[in-house]
């Protein structure tokens, strides 16, 4: 037999693989995977499609020396899913191909689905089809759509000088747990961390609450924070023409990130600020409706916490510090591996 049809019958193996992992799409696709593409009914009526894709590289967003095959697929789905959270949608549907050695095993990528499909279920995500193909490192790409009605997605740019400024749950565990794995030292006792490491191992964004502060009517901007709010806050002021002043004392932190802090003479509020992959919301409300905002999040059970507001572009982006002073906003990017 050629090593091409080898290669061939290798990539069926995988894709039989994949649909018995993943079983048949629970929502209404006409098709699932299986043939040269899906087929989905169209969204029910008043509803627009949302579309999103992220890629995960091995090295550059997780390594295999700390992070499960599982736990990689898993945060695969849940970036996407955040992103159309961030937007006020339901995720409904995914594509989702993988690029693996040639060495893996079966039950490296078998482990990788497990995680997809765990992801899958718990934000009720149909995946509908994917590829695999041979790579020098692993790769994920997650393709999603997602449904919000009609004119009722939160884009970015329509935040407004006065708005309420907020951020949903709490800020900067999955840099820290990204920092206590990076530890060159080995023998570092982690038992008191665990928290952190999963939240950076295992995200999980909260769909309900973007889903409500849309239909809230009281989100007038939305986006996810996934770089952290030293560089998710200025983007979504850059779209919407904005300034912004943050109250450093109002940024929610976890008490096992002050925990840890406190132990390595660190400052929470620089995980806080510079953390990415924490997946909550951040968002800009009218203050007439932040009332409003706060239980439709909170409702959907993710505290709302006020942090700042938004001002206009002369102002630029400032942080205040308890004593009210107002120093400049430093927008460092959370850096990958």
């Amino acid at each position: 037999m050629s090593s091409k049809s080898n290669k061939n019958k290798d990539e069926d193996a995988l894709i039989e693989m994949m649909r018995a992992q993943l079983g048949s799409p629970s929502r209404h696709a006409v098709l699932g995977m299986g043939d040269d593409a899906a087929i989905l009914a169209p969204p029910s009526a008043g509803h627009e499609i949302l579309i999103t894709t992220d890629l995960l590289v091995e090295g550059t967003h997780f390594k295999l020396e700390w992070s499960s095959p599982y736990q990689a697929g898993w945060k695969a789905m849940a970036a996407s899913v955040s992103d159309i959270a961030a937007m006020g949608g339901r995720p409904t549907y995914a594509v989702v191909s993988i690029g693996v050695r040639a060495r893996n095993r079966a039950n490296f990528i078998r482990g990788m689905y497990d995680g997809i499909k765990a992801a899958a279920e718990r934000y009720r995500v149909a995946v509908v089809g994917g590829d695999t193909v041979r790579s020098d490192r692993t790769v994920i790409n997650v393709t999603m759509l997602g449904e919000a009605a009609t004119g009722a997605a939160v884009r970015r740019c329509f935040a407004k000088p006065g708005d309420y400024i907020y951020v949903t749950g709490v800020c900067g565990d999955s840099a820290a747990g990204f920092e206590i794995l990076s530890r060159k030292e080995k023998k570092t006792d982690i038992r008191n961390e665990i928290e952190l490491i999963r939240r950076h191992l295992a995200p999980e964004p909260v769909p309900e609450a973007g889903i409500a502060a849309a239909a809230s009517g009281a989100a007038a901007a939305m986006m996810d924070l996934s770089d952290g709010l030293a560089i998710d806050l200025p983007r979504m002021m850059k779209s919407s023409s904005c300034g912004a002043i943050v109250r450093t004392g109002d940024i929610p932190v976890s008490k096992e990130l002050v925990r840890y802090c406190r132990k390595n003479e660190k400052d929470p509020l620089d995980f806080a600020l510079r953390g990415g992959e924490d997946f909550n919301l951040l968002i800009a409300a009218r203050p007439a409706l932040a009332e409003i905002l706060e239980a439709a999040v909170e409702g959907a059970g993710v505290s709302a916490h006020r942090i700042g507001e938004v001002t206009d572009t002369a102002v630029g982006i400032m942080l205040q510090n308890g004593d009210g002073k107002l120093f400049p906003y430093k927008a460092d990017s959370f850096k990958h591996f």
